[in-house]
This record gives C-alpha cells, structure tokens and sequence, in this order.
C-alpha cells in the first residue's frame, strides 16, 4: 500500500470514528432526555395519583407555615389533607380551605360552627392558637379537605424551598447536572479527539 494510500486511508478511519462518536454522543443525550422525560411522566403520575387517591385538588401534602394552630399543628409540621363533601366536616374537625378574603390563601383552621344558608354550609372557623374567631364564615366551595394526619418537621423542606434562596439553590444544582452531564463530557471527548489527531498527524510526519 502506497503513501498515500495509508494517509487517505487514516484519514477515513477517523472521520468514520469520529462520525461514531458524534453518533453515541447523540444517543447518550437522547437517553439522558428520554430518562429525564419519564422522570417527569412519572412525577406526574404520582401528583394526578395522589389527588384522586386523597381527593384533593392539590398534592394531599401542606406544610404549616403559622403559630395559629399551636399545639395542635407546629409551624414546620407537614399536614396529609383528604378531600370530604362539605357535609362531612363537622364542628371540631381541623380543615383546609381558600380564605374568603384572599382564594390564593390556603388555611389550616378548626371548625367552631357550621350554619346553612340558602341551601349552603358556611364554616365558622378559629385558630387553635387565636383569641378569637375567624371574622368571616367559610362557604362550603372554599373547602380544600380535613387534616387527617401530620408529619414533624418535614414541612420546613418544603417552606426553605418557596424561599428566593431555596430556589436559587435548586437552579443552581440543576445547572451543575447540566455541566456535569452533558457539557464535561463533550469536552473531554473533544480534548481526546484532538489528541488522537495531534498523534496521527506526528505519525504522518
């Protein structure tokens, strides 16, 4: 085999590797966002899952962000919510529901009394922690749920992740997975094929 012909044949060889590499690259992306894309089916399946299971219009699970409550509900504890017909949620009963004032406002209240009004429940609800009660009744269509069980501490995951620096801490780490995942081993790919071809031109030579 001439010159040459060893040179254009090298030549092939590592286009065809490189073509190889690039391809296999590809693919690990393509697994990686296929992974990536059944974790979050999955996250999906559970939320969807949990609120039929428990009823709910949100995830069953809600931190305790206040003192109103204390004893009975700690700020940081983590409350499980089962969603019940408004006629089960009786006087006594701790429920979740949408302040009349504010509908983005979620409250963990006890119910003191329950009225019917033009063929509608309207809860009077209090704090267990409050000198007084709630100044507003609660219609039954702002009912969430009923408490039915608590979790000591484990709301306070959830507070610190609301905050501006728990966020800030989530991008951050998912920018790292990014970087460590996909942007350092192209790099290194890059850097070895640079210098198998820095090799094999010296072999020329």
């Amino acid at each position: 085999m001439t010159r040459d012909a060893l040179i254009k044949a090298n030549s092939s060889l590592t286009s065809t590797v490189g073509k190889s590499l690039s391809f296999l690259r590809r693919n690990e992306l393509l697994k990686t966002a296929l992974v990536l894309a059944l974790v979050v089916l999955a996250e999906y399946a559970v939320f969807f899952g949990l609120k039929v299971a428990f009823q709910t219009e949100y995830l069953p699970f809600h931190p305790v962000s206040s003192e109103s409550m204390v004893p009975t509900l700690n700020v940081g504890d983590l409350i499980v919510v089962r969603g019940v017909s408004p006629e089960l949620a009786t006087v006594g009963t701790i429920i979740v529901f949408h302040s009349p004032m504010n509908h983005e406002m979620l409250i963990v209240h006890r119910v003191v009394n329950i009225n019917s009004q033009g063929g509608k429940l309207y809860f009077e609800t209090k704090g267990d922690n409050n000198p007084t009660k709630d100044p507003w009744p609660v219609p039954e269509g702002n009912l969430v749920g009923v408490v039915i069980g608590k979790v000591a501490y484990l709301g306070y995951v959830i507070l610190a992740l609301k905050e501006p620096l728990g966020m800030a801490t989530i991008a951050l780490l998912a920018v790292l997975v990014i970087i460590y995942e996909f942007i350092l081993p192209v790099a290194k790919q890059s850097s070895k094929s640079k210098v198998q071809e820095s090799s094999q031109d010296l072999g020329r030579k």
